[in-house]
Formats: C-alpha cells, structure tokens, sequence
C-alpha cells in the first residue's frame, strides 16, 4: 500500500489492516483476513495498492466497515478477488 494515501480514513484503514497483520504474525492477534494477509505474505506490502471506492459523509467507524464488508460480499458474488496482484 503507497504511503501517500491522501484519504485520512482510509490512510488509518490500512494502517490498521498492517497492524492487525503484524500482531497475527508475532501470534498476539487470533483471528484474521486470510485473503489479504495470504496475498501480501506472496506479494508484499509494497505490491498493494488501496483506493477510495466510495466517499462517505461520516466518520463512523462501524458504518465504513459494515460498507467495506457489502464491496467485499459484492466483489466475491461476482468472483472476483480484491487480494489478486494484477
């Protein structure tokens, strides 16, 4: 993921997602993403890159995940993977 991430929310979105990772691999988290982690312990950090699909009007912390899980659903309904490099 760029470090230049202009979206503060999404800039903290990410960072959280590199965090949760790191503590999974030092085994101080259970659970995890295995889509993205398999794909950055293939791929990377650096060889991920995160955009903005949709802006939203709140800060909402539990609405802009409940919005991330329906794109993800979405992307997986129609068989497409979001941790697939390009």
């Amino acid at each position: 993921f760029p470090v230049t991430i202009q979206d503060p929310i999404l800039s903290r979105r990410i960072s959280n997602h590199k965090n949760d990772y790191n503590q999974f691999q030092r085994g101080h988290k259970r659970t995890r993403l295995p889509g993205l982690w398999d794909s950055v312990d293939k791929f990377g950090w650096c060889n991920h890159t995160a955009i903005l699909i949709e802006q939203m009007d709140t800060d909402d912390r539990d609405k802009g995940r409940e919005r991330e899980s329906q794109y993800i659903q979405q992307y997986m309904q129609k068989g497409i993977s979001l941790n697939v490099k390009a």
